[in-house]
């Protein structure tokens, strides 16, 4: 998903590095707001709809992005494990695959 808003000129939208200046132009501001929505509904679209309750409070593409992610991604240390588990037993299984094909 991030890597679609990049390509699409949408992630400043996301982590809120693209603003806009007091002294823009209408133009400038209907830009703005234009690529805002963008960005928010790529990410509404891009979700399976068992999953939109997560953002039907946010307005802007930074609030869903930051509540998806509160909510999907676990910065825990059971789960730094868990991955790290997962990794490795990713890793042995390539080598036995590898060994049967020899």
């Amino acid at each position: 998903m991030k890597l679609m808003l990049l390509a699409k000129g949408l992630w400043g939208h996301v982590d809120g590095s693209e603003t806009i200046g007091e002294d823009a132009t209408l133009g400038q501001r209907a830009d703005f707001k234009r690529k805002a929505r963008r960005a928010f509904s790529s990410i509404v679209m891009a979700m399976d709809t068992s999953r939109l309750y997560l953002i039907t409070s946010c307005e802007k593409a930074n609030n869903a992005w930051s509540t998806l992610r509160d909510h999907f991604e676990r910065d825990t240390l059971a789960n730094k494990l868990l991955v790290k588990k997962n990794s490795i037993f990713e890793w042995k299984w390539e080598r036995v695959r590898r060994l049967r094909v020899i």
